[in-house]
């Protein structure tokens, strides 16, 4: 017993020396905003979170409110992250959880604003997206289950760095948001095996932007205030589409997963 926790204790810590290794092997590119804001190859930092660790396994039960914190960092030559994530959630019956995330994350590393300007170092940090989540478990069996997931945009997506006179946008990568509402849903499935379990999942992911009160671009009156064009993205109530008001745009996207996982680390003696 003990030389195989021995030995799967080995093959982990591989496993994370090697994510480490290509990680400071992969080439040093500084980040650059006009990669970020405004176009149609821009990205955002913020929705939902479907990478990270996952745990598979039997959790403690009896208690009303379940709590979970899932960390992710990203390193390598001249960047690293970090991103905290406590998840609590409900069970109003045995097959059905509310739940809620709050993610709070630190970025550093190196910003080239123009090519011909040196990269700087920056930094920021603090509260991203807030998303709400609900799954059903379907079946006496519970293998499958639905879930669906809304982010709200509750972090900040046009921080900028430099004197007061010249200030410049960070990158996608530094900000704590996306500026955008994002609906997921998703289907899972499992299927145990002698050795393992397979599991296979399907996962939809949709941006929007939403003003249902106001009905306007919420920096019409900063950086937007010379500009008079007319078009929904300065006065509108929803968009069906990820297009935040400085600009940037997230596509939908659709994904689908299976994998194997060993019962090595879950088994009991």
């Amino acid at each position: 017993m003990k030389r195989r926790i021995l030995t799967e204790c080995c093959a982990f810590a591989a496993i994370a020396a090697t994510a480490f290794f290509i990680g400071f092997e992969s080439p040093v590119e500084p980040a650059t905003p006009w990669e970020s804001i405004g176009g149609c190859g821009a990205g955002g930092s913020g929705g939902g979170s479907g990478d990270g660790i996952k745990w598979i396994g039997q959790g403690v039960s009896g208690g009303y409110l379940e709590a979970e914190v899932f960390t992710k960092y990203n390193v390598g030559q001249n960047f690293s992250g970090l991103t905290m994530t406590p998840h609590f959630s409900i069970k109003p019956t045995w097959s059905t959880k509310f739940g809620v995330s709050i993610p709070f994350m630190s970025h550093q590393g190196e910003v080239q604003y123009r090519s011909n300007q040196n990269p700087t170092d920056k930094t920021t940090g603090g509260m991203g997206d807030i998303s709400f989540d609900f799954s059903k478990t379907i079946g006496s069996g519970g293998a499958a289950s639905l879930s669906a997931s809304l982010t709200i945009p509750t972090g900040q997506y046009d921080i900028k760095r430099g004197a007061d006179a010249s200030q410049e946008f960070l990158p996608s990568s530094f900000q704590k948001g996306s500026g955008l509402y994002s609906l997921t849903l998703g289907w899972d499935y499992s299927r145990d095996t002698d050795k393992g379990i397979w599991l296979y999942g399907l996962i939809y992911t949709h941006p929007f932007a939403m003003h249902l009160i106001s009905g306007e671009n919420e920096f019409n009156d900063s950086y937007w205030k010379n500009i008079k064009d007319g078009s929904d993205r300065f006065e509108y109530r929803f968009k069906p589409y990820g297009e935040n008001d400085l600009g940037a745009f997230i596509r939908s996207a659709s994904r689908s997963r299976r994998r194997w996982e060993s019962r090595g680390l879950l088994r009991r003696r």
